[in-house]
């Protein structure tokens, strides 16, 4: 377990023994569908928490959507729910595409794979995903700090998806 400075729960843990047993799940949240045909959802790190159930209300709820969900980490060792993504990935194999983004991890020979990435998320990267999408009928939503976040919008905008004309939205 990690314990972030300024973090929401680090008085939480440093208040936990070891070996004490921990429970803990995503806040429920207000989502909404798009309506657009177009959904990239960018995370980084723990983040998760809060991509995952508009992923969830995405794919349940909008049956027409093609959605990119990107999930960044430094290592393997950073990630959580990989397996219940993966398991609605193949599950809604047309319309969800899920990669996995490793910034600090060596590359191993089954990546290709397991769609995992070592690259950073730049205009260059970012447009591998979004090239070609309507910004009219696109949205975004991206989680993480507020660098990252300012990182990911600025590098959006480069790509032709401006705040307004594709609903970003930067949580």
């Amino acid at each position: 377990m990690k314990i972030y400075k300024g973090g929401r729960m680090t008085e939480f843990l440093r208040g936990a023994e070891v070996g004490q047993d921990l429970w803990w799940a995503p806040k429920p949240m207000k989502t909404r569908t798009t309506g657009c045909s177009n959904v990239g959802l960018l995370t980084m790190g723990i983040g998760i928490t809060g991509i995952l159930p508009v992923l969830e209300r995405e794919l349940s709820t909008n049956p027409t959507s093609k959605v990119v969900l990107l999930y960044c980490n430094r290592t393997s060792q950073d990630e959580v729910w990989v397996e219940k993504i993966k398991t609605l990935s193949e599950t809604h194999t047309d319309r969800l595409t899920f990669t996995r983004h490793l910034t600090r991890e060596a590359v191993k020979a089954t990546d290709s794979e397991e769609h995992i990435s070592h690259d950073r998320l730049t205009p260059d990267v970012l447009a591998k995903y979004f090239a070609g999408w309507d910004p009219r009928d696109s949205a975004f939503q991206v989680v993480g700090s507020k660098p990252q976040k300012k990182a990911i919008y600025s590098a959006l905008g480069r790509l032709g998806f401006g705040k307004d004309d594709c609903k970003l939205h930067v949580q």
